[in-house]
């Protein structure tokens, strides 16, 4: 894995746990956000306008995004062609980033090595879409942020929580309503 590019879109929680996770494999880690801000984990930040022009040296692109008006379509036709052929493109943030319509014409021209996608436009997948069919794919049932723990990890959250809000304390993991995440 060393000296391999991994870009993430999201720099929130899970984008910077997967740029440090990266890091242990020593890749280089990209991350794109809204404005370009720093996050922690990544060598370089940039905005998310400048998403397809920055990725044609990438041999990972991971999309945590979420959905936002924003992020709705980010990836389409120009973004998958200005992936590398070698790269592989992986998708577990949401579905609305991309087109049944696009997602399905990348699949089929290989425009990447391979796709893992966790979510899709349009949930749940149908049972006649290509996708299912696609040797270059691999789909999972949207559950790549479930593991024996989160139950655990989420009550401990809300617990804590409690405990912030009686103490008049910042609460953790606060969704800001207008940006939606």
């Amino acid at each position: 894995m060393g000296e391999k590019t991994i870009a993430i879109a999201g720099t929130g929680a899970i984008g910077i746990q997967v740029a440090r996770f990266a890091k242990t494999f020593q890749m280089k880690t990209i991350g794109f956000n809204t404005t370009g801000h720093k996050a922690e984990s990544f060598d370089k930040t940039y905005p998310l306008k400048n998403l397809s022009e920055l990725i044609s040296e990438v041999d990972y692109f991971v999309s945590v995004l979420p959905k936002t008006k924003e992020t709705n379509e980010i990836y389409g036709r120009n973004f998958f062609e200005s992936l590398p052929n070698q790269a592989v493109f992986i998708n577990i943030g949401r579905g609305n980033v991309t087109t049944k319509e696009v997602l399905e014409e990348a699949i089929q021209a290989n425009a990447v090595r391979h796709f893992y996608l966790d979510v899709f436009p349009e949930e749940p997948l149908p049972i006649e879409s290509p996708l299912w069919g696609a040797e270059n794919v691999t789909l999972t049932p949207h559950v790549s942020g479930h593991t024996d723990q989160y139950l655990k990890r989420s009550f401990q959250i809300f617990a804590d929580n409690i405990t912030r809000f009686k103490q008049n304390e910042a609460l953790v993991n606060l969704i800001d309503l207008k940006r939606g995440y």
